[in-house]
């Protein structure tokens, strides 16, 4: 009998600036940094087993689930978050339920070509060495609009990953598409804002019902969006609000806590809030704790009074 013709390799490269990539640090971010340990391993799996691509199915996501002897829909989350982050690429998962991605599909070429093995074609449903390499979405530059604030017919969409329940109440992937204005031109900004409100929100509260039930995000990006658009406010602002309320133990944290819950709130008191951390700062009303985390910032701080001045 003709020995199997190995498709996995015993070793893969891994670049030294991994943890500078902005995928990986947006996945721990969002997941926490167990989600990179399940990243990993399911990577390595691919390149174990296959070579370049792995089939999933909720099968496999048990035996994950059973290595780490974690909860399932951990690792749902963490794929979800990986396929949102092109880390796997999106159009062929949700075609064929196959994880793969240009970068993966590129090494393990590589390795095979430097092995000198026969067989180094990819199947062609999966292929994706021989596309182009897709535009990747950037932070676009602040621009200041007067235009009068109204929502337009929507012709903009972006993807989100949920996680839903089928007929046999398991687990499962799918792409649920929202739809924005036209005029919102900071979509991918607004998102990573509002997720990271959501992450505070449930990290001050352990008991807050969004950590069982979290909202749909679509209202707090649209809101958030036109906090940037219209009103002229960074990423790095509006993180720092949500920072000073939820994770610094202030003197008005409990207060703010309880009224921002939302991108609309957040929008609607950042004023309020800013002006009361720069009277804080100014007289000194620091203790304790909030002193020290409000100091390790203080670089930050100086800035942002600067540029909120100007």
């Amino acid at each position: 009998m003709a020995r199997p013709i190995k498709k996995g390799v015993d070793y893969f490269s891994c670049d030294t600036d991994l943890f500078n990539d902005r995928k990986i640090k947006r996945l721990i971010r969002k997941n926490g940094i167990e989600s990179f340990t399940i990243y990993w391993y399911v990577l390595n799996e691919i390149y174990r087993d296959q070579g370049y691509y792995l089939k999933w199915d909720k099968d496999y996501s048990f035996d994950v689930s059973d290595f780490f002897n974690c909860p399932e829909s951990l690792i749902i989350d963490v794929l979800t978050s990986c396929i949102n982050l092109n880390l796997f690429d999106e159009g062929i998962f949700n075609k064929y339920s196959v994880l793969t991605s240009k970068s993966i599909q590129q090494r393990w070429l590589k390795i095979v070509s430097d092995a000198k093995r026969k067989e180094t074609d990819i199947i062609q449903h999966y292929e994706l060495t021989l596309e182009e390499t897709p535009l990747t979405l950037e932070e676009t530059p602040l621009i200041m609009e007067e235009t009068p604030e109204k929502e337009e017919e929507s012709t903009q969409s972006i993807e989100e990953y949920s996680i839903v329940k089928n007929s046999k109440e398991e687990k499962s992937v799918r792409t649920v598409v929202h739809d924005y204005p036209k005029s919102c031109k900071f979509i991918e900004t607004a998102t990573f804002v509002s997720d990271y409100l959501l992450e505070s929100i449930c990290l001050y509260d352990p008991t807050h019902k969004y950590n069982i039930n979290p909202p749909s995000l679509k209202s707090w990006i649209i809101d958030i969006e036109k906090a940037i658009r219209l009103d002229g406010r960074t990423e790095d602002q509006l993180k720092f609000i949500i920072y000073y309320i939820f994770r610094t133990n202030g003197k008005h944290s409990d207060f703010w806590s309880g009224n921002v819950q939302s991108g609309a709130k957040l929008r609607k008191h950042f004023d309020t809030i800013k002006n009361q951390i720069k009277s804080e700062k100014t007289n000194g009303r620091t203790n304790h704790d909030y002193g020290k985390k409000l100091a390790e910032a203080d670089d930050f701080l100086d800035r942002y009074y600067s540029e909120s001045e100007q």
